[in-house]
């Protein structure tokens, strides 16, 4: 509870603080979840790939 008292505290003497650019964008980032999340949707008979990068297709003869 004495954590909770000197959060409030903190935050009621940088009123102005927090609400300025600066402020929000800290806030932001300590309560948005960070990256990006991945989905993909698969139709039927179709082949899907995802990676972090490059995907090559084929065989190791082929990049000649």
């Amino acid at each position: 509870m004495e954590q909770f008292d000197q959060v409030v505290k903190l935050f009621t003497e940088n009123v102005d603080w927090v609400f300025s650019g600066i402020g929000v964008f800290v806030l932001t980032l300590f309560f948005v979840k960070n990256g990006v999340t991945k989905k993909q949707r698969a139709g039927k008979k179709s082949n899907n790939y995802m990676a972090e990068g490059d995907i090559n297709i084929g065989k190791k003869d082929d990049n000649n």
